[in-house]
């Protein structure tokens, strides 16, 4: 290299240095400015706060309404409303309704904006630090933690997804279970995972005794969320401020009520796409109000439950894998002493284990502390059991402990299943009480003559005194301060309070003399489902009776409990009009109970046989050679059929008609006792194969129903068992569970379900010799028996203990199914003998326990807790007509959910 290159290579080194430098000190002049920038705002601002200090005082108020480009109208702290100007620096386009202004006290212009006000409670729960808890922490939750991140972390992270098929994400989830199963720790795990903001609320805090308070803050709550946004609201204990409504109560009941209104108003604010999503936890989701569960609300309802033995096992390896351990640990030999524990019970036997190592001066745990610990915290279960923090529950650990704790005399008997809030049983007797009584203590609350209430009503006909007695025999309903039952005679549907058993009101369901109604009413999003059926089968039996003109119907009522009025939304026929003698009549509906689908807003129920039909009709019958009677009625002859109706209008859903025609009453009994044919039994009678119970809407569970669809199981009396499309009415399967062996017929009263399995009761009232399914063994009377959801096929049925007979429906508890059987039945006819209690267990079908009763047993059983009730007698049809009563059992252990499930109806008389 020459020396002109290297001058010249020096001079280019040089120039870049300099050219550098000159950047380094334009880059740093230039933040200089920016920091002069920054302080002469901060010292404007200052100034402007000294100019303010040092100017006349002034007044906060709120911007209610913009009037033009210069004018507002503010609403000032201290009450009067003004119209106001703006000082120029103000940026007015920030002046939104509810911005917090100060006014110049002489003026009265809005000098500045003022920072939103957050109350102090509202600020402590934007503080709670969800921690660093992840889903893989949390065991035994894995179908829960998929339905809620596709509720809450979908929406907010992927919205277009839901933009582009069209549908609107729900707004919030409920998380409901026992206390200890992991809903808080599921929802700091939500919120850990998306990084957001987290707002936890207990909602009891919330309530405030000043009028109006706890109201401000749900509004304040909701409003920061939004400001902080995107932003996860947790309300914990929600049933504290969301229990039902109702119309009477104390001022701090009134106050809780407002409280709830304001969430709902909130709730319904909610922007579907935005970024503020709610998380709400209770351990009691049936005291909540409908209005807080309905759709567009908390649109997913996540159950929570007592981890099952796999799933303890996987919580325990979480809490202990970060343990020192000595040898391997047989988790699953603690697993299988550790019955009944939810995931902070596991938790606690890992703290106790490690307690035991360290009381050993030890720094690994070993088998034997796991041991150890895990029967200590078995142990403190037991002590929360005397404490009353959970109830025992009848399972098949605790059934032969089961012992008599009360029994309450009421002559002829109990006429339905009792309904159940609190401590107390609300039911209806044959002799016509309707009686509140404490099943704790063993006492009358209260009674109602409902007899004498129908006597006063109207003076019956002969064939209504014959043939329609002056009872209810219909389980209650309960809504808040209000219980519904229907009455036999006169078709009444009556509101009684709950605190003291007065009637409020009454309506009449169905004005033909015969009418009844014997179906319970459902109490459903402010309205009363129920039908009707009526005695004009029986009254046939009188030759001098006009058969026949009854139909059946199908209504849906509201009650206003302010003016004590019920009134009718809709009434649906379940056969063409005309109606009258020599047209069509029947269609009556019998039980049990209206099913609701709260996804499509349906309600379901099945109906009965015609009791007589037109002449052109009957013409038709009599010329159909292949026994096609179907194509003899048309589609509006709702005979022995499954509907799903609106709740909101009353339309049809979908209708499925199960049989062919069956016209017949019980005057086609007549030959079966030696008499001639009657006149008011119609020609060519049918089988009488209606439906005496209503269907049963069951949700899917994963792949326990068939193509995982939401179905309706309902059984007919000439033994079939079917399971329906929920959405369409399509069947999926069909199973003949007995014979139908007379008009009593072979599934009644109604069935029981579960996750898995529908249980049923086999009638069998005529005694005819059958084999039993799976076992292959012979019987002559009643069995109980249970399918598989998804197939329809059995899973097992065994013969009623004694070979004798059961009209009573069954339910199912914990791994128990508990069913009445009615008596012995020695021919054709009514079972003439004390029946019993018996206890199943609901896998195998083997017998855990009988116990005795004083009379017959016809209707269903219901559990809270330890406690099992039913009623004995019925009417004063058989040999012990006068002895009838209401039981309760305990038992003692057996700790567990305690729920029962089950869907017992009332009887179809004939």
């Amino acid at each position: 290299m020459s020396e002109g290159d290297a001058e010249r290579e020096h001079a280019l080194e040089q120039y870049k240095k300099t050219l550098l430098d000159s950047r380094e000190w334009e880059a740093k002049l230039k933040a200089l400015r920016l920091d002069i920038k920054g302080l002469q705002h901060d010292f404007d601002v200052s100034e402007d706060n000294i100019k303010a200090l040092q100017s006349v005082g002034q007044i906060i108020g709120e911007v209610l309404k913009q009037l033009d480009e210069e004018r507002f109208i503010v609403k000032a702290s201290s009450g009067p409303r003004y119209v106001v100007g703006c000082r120029s620096k103000v940026d007015k386009a920030k002046l939104k309704q509810g911005t917090r202004v100060a006014l110049d006290m002489t003026t009265l212009t809005i000098m500045r904006m003022l920072p939103r006000e957050v109350d102090p409670l509202v600020y402590n729960m934007s503080l709670e630090d969800p921690g660093q808890v992840s889903f893989a922490g949390i065991g035994g939750l894995n179908e829960q933690i998929r339905e809620l991140r596709e509720v809450i972390e979908l929406p907010l992270k992927n919205p277009e997804l839901f933009m582009r098929v069209g549908i609107k994400p729900p707004k919030g989830v409920l998380l409901y279970g026992p206390p200890g199963t992991g809903k808080t720790l599921l929802a700091r795990a939500v919120a850990s995972s998306l990084e957001t903001n987290f707002l936890k609320v207990v909602s009891s805090a919330i309530v405030d005794k000043y009028i109006g308070e706890s109201a401000r803050l749900i509004r304040e709550m909701f409003g920061y969320a939004k400001e902080h946004e995107p932003c996860i609201i947790f309300m914990d204990e929600i049933d504290a401020i969301g229990g039902r409504r109702f119309s009477e109560g104390t001022s701090a009941d009134r106050e809780i009520q407002r409280t709830l209104m304001e969430l709902l108003n909130q709730l319904d604010g909610f922007d579907y796409l935005g970024k503020t999503k709610i998380i709400m936890a209770t351990n009691r989701p049936d005291t909540l109000d409908p209005a807080l569960l309905r759709a567009g609300r908390l649109d997913r309802k996540i159950e929570i439950g007592l981890p099952n033995e796999a799933g303890r096992l996987e919580v325990l390896k979480i809490h202990a894998e970060a343990m020192v351990k000595e040898g391997e640990i047989d988790y699953e030999s603690v697993v299988k002493m550790s019955d009944g524990l939810n995931g902070a019970d596991l938790r606690n036997v890992v703290t106790e284990a490690g307690l035991f190592a360290i009381k050993d001066y030890r720094d690994a745990v070993n088998q034997d502390d796991f041991n150890k610990a895990v029967r200590k915290v078995a142990e403190s279960k037991k002590l929360e059991g005397k404490l009353e923090y959970q109830k025992f529950a009848v399972n098949s650990h605790s059934i032969s402990t089961l012992t008599p704790h009360c029994h309450q005399a009421f002559p002829y008997g109990v006429s339905a299943t009792p309904a159940l809030r609190g401590n107390t049983g609300y039911f209806p007797t044959w002799n016509g009480l309707l009686v509140a009584y404490d099943y704790t203590t063993c006492t009358i609350q209260w009674q109602t003559n409902i007899t004498a209430y129908l006597n006063s009503y109207k003076v019956p006909d002969r064939y209504q005194a014959a043939f329609a007695s002056p009872v209810s025999r219909t389980s209650p309903q309960l809504d808040g301060p209000t219980l519904y039952i229907g009455t036999l005679r006169y078709a009444l549907l009556l509101a009684v309070d709950v605190g003291s058993g007065k009637v409020l009101a009454n309506v009449q369901l169905n004005p033909h003399p015969l009418a009844i109604a014997t179906m319970s009413p459902t109490f459903h999003d402010g309205r009363i489902f129920i039908g009707t059926s009526s005695v004009e089968e029986a009254a046939t039996q009188d030759v001098t009776y006009a058969c026949c003109s009854f139909v059946g119907n199908f209504a849906a009522a509201t009650f206003d409990r302010r003016q004590n009025k019920f009134e009718t939304q809709w009434n649906r026929m379940m056969l063409p009009e005309p109606y009258g003698v020599g047209l069509w009549s029947g269609g009556a509906i019998w039980g049990s109970q209206p099913a609701i689908d709260e996804k499509r807003g349906q309600v379901f129920i099945a109906t009965g046989n015609v009791y007589d039909i037109p002449a052109d009709v009957q013409s038709c019958v009599d010329k159909t050679a292949n026994g096609n009677e179907t194509a003899c009625y048309p589609d509006t002859v709702w005979q022995e059929s499954v509907i799903a109706f609106d709740v909101g209008t009353g339309k049809v859903n979908w209708i499925q008609r199960l049989s062919a025609l069956d016209a017949w009453t019980l005057a086609c009994l007549a030959p079966l006792y030696g008499l001639p044919p009657q006149p008011t039994c119609p020609p060519n009678p049918g089988p009488d194969a209606d439906f005496g119970m209503a269907p049963s809407f069951i949700p899917s569970h994963s792949h326990a129903t068939p193509h995982n669809s939401d179905i309706v199981v309902v059984g007919q009396k000439n033994g079939f068992l079917y399971a329906l499309d929920a959405c369409n009415g399509t069947i999926y399967w069909s199973t003949l569970t007995g014979p139908d062996s007379s008009s009593s017929g072979a599934l009644m009263w109604g069935v029981a379900a579960d996750e898995g399995k529908v249980y049923f009761t086999a009638v069998n009232p005529g005694m005819i010799t059958w084999t039993l399914q799976r076992s292959g063994v012979n019987t002559s009377n009643s069995a109980f028996g249970a399918v598989d959801l998804a197939t329809g096929k059995f899973a097992w049925e065994v013969p009623a203990p004694n070979n004798w007979t059961s009209f009573a429906p069954p339910s199912v508890t914990e791994d128990v199914v508990l069913v009445g059987v009615s008596g012995f039945q020695g021919g054709v006819g009514n079972p003439g003998s004390k029946g019993s209690i018996v206890a199943l267990d609901k896998a195998s079908g083997t017998l855990l326990k009988q116990a005795q009763a004083e009379s017959v047993v016809y209707g269903g059983v219901a559990v809270e807790g330890q406690y099992v009730m039913y009623g004995v007698g019925y009417a004063k049809n058989f040999q012990l007509a006068d002895v009838g009563s209401f039981n309760v059992y305990q038992v003692i252990g057996g700790r567990g959910k305690g729920s029962v499930a089950g869907r017992g109806g009332e009887a179809d008389p004939h």
